[in-house]
């Protein structure tokens, strides 16, 4: 299903369960998609929630950029999808609080709606996340060298045999992760389509952000889960999310990266629904 945005662009999202039910978004991360969240979504609606999902501007199916929305800083970024997001509230018609399940940058505009809008939300949860993109030299320099890597991967001559990379490791991933080979193919397909445009700017923006300072001032119910493996966004800053947050509590998953809510998709959904359970009770069609 699609929604259109303040400029016409066509955004698309996903509504499931029943629409009387507490409502809860997913926020996808930076490359990737809401496609990443199809191990929470049955099991959350099974719990007797709403699960509304949404792709940002050129990821998974929604519009590309379209060259009329300029962004020169996090703030820019973080208001275009603000806005769609707000368009997104409207058209599926929720007008109580509700909660946001986060991953990653997504995470971040979670943090940030709790900051500038507190009484929208009952509670978030924050998947792999952090406050900044990079605090120490050796961060910034790596993360410095990734639009170079980029660059190169979309180079004609590397993106067809990177393509076809992608879709022989679908097999052994799926294996790995003990998944169906259908999930991990539209897993890798998401990831294969985001333009080279999207990346290089949505990351330009993310290096500008930096919620510390504001951290402590969030009241609402925050769940912090963090992968004990994650390299992007490493435990220590999901440690001093949980030290700067105060109404906050921490689980690190063991053996794990970036992408928990995959990896380790049935030890992330225990955490999740006893948060919820304790802090936004739904009625359980789960027999």
């Amino acid at each position: 299903m699609y929604f259109q945005g303040a400029d016409g662009a066509q955004l698309y999202y996903e509504d499931h369960g029943a629409k009387g039910a507490p409502p809860i978004f997913l926020l996808h991360g930076w490359g990737v998609s809401s496609v990443f969240f199809s191990e929470q979504i049955p099991i959350l609606v099974k719990s007797g929630y709403r699960v509304i999902t949404w792709d940002w501007r050129g990821h998974g199916k929604s519009s590309k950029w379209n060259g009329r929305l300029k962004i020169k800083s996090h703030e820019d970024l973080l208001e275009i999808i603000y806005d769609d997001y707000k368009g997104l509230l409207a058209h599926v018609e929720v007008d109580r609080p509700y909660v946001i399940l986060g991953h990653s940058a997504g995470a971040g505009v979670g943090l940030s709606i709790a900051l500038a809008n507190p009484d929208e939300m009952v509670a978030l949860g924050i998947l792999n996340s952090s406050y900044v993109l990079a605090e120490t030299f050796s961060e910034r320099l790596a993360w410095d060298i990734i639009p170079t890597l980029l660059e190169a991967t979309y180079n004609p001559l590397i993106r067809i045999p990177y393509n076809l990379f992608l879709r022989a490791s679908v097999p052994f991933v799926a294996l790995a992760l003990n998944k169906s080979i259908n999930k991990v193919r539209n897993w890798m397909k998401d990831l294969a389509s985001i333009e080279r445009t999207v990346l290089l700017d949505e990351l330009a923006n993310l290096k500008q952000y930096n919620l510390y300072d504001k951290l402590s001032r969030i009241q609402i119910p925050c769940l912090i889960i963090a992968g004990d493996l994650d390299v992007l966004t490493p435990l220590k800053r999901s440690r001093m999310l949980h030290a700067q947050i105060p109404n906050s509590e921490l689980h690190v998953i063991r053996n794990t990266g970036h992408l928990s809510m995959v990896e380790k998709s049935k030890e992330v959904n225990q955490i999740l629904l006893k948060f919820l359970k304790r802090e936004y009770p739904a009625k359980s069609t789960a027999h």
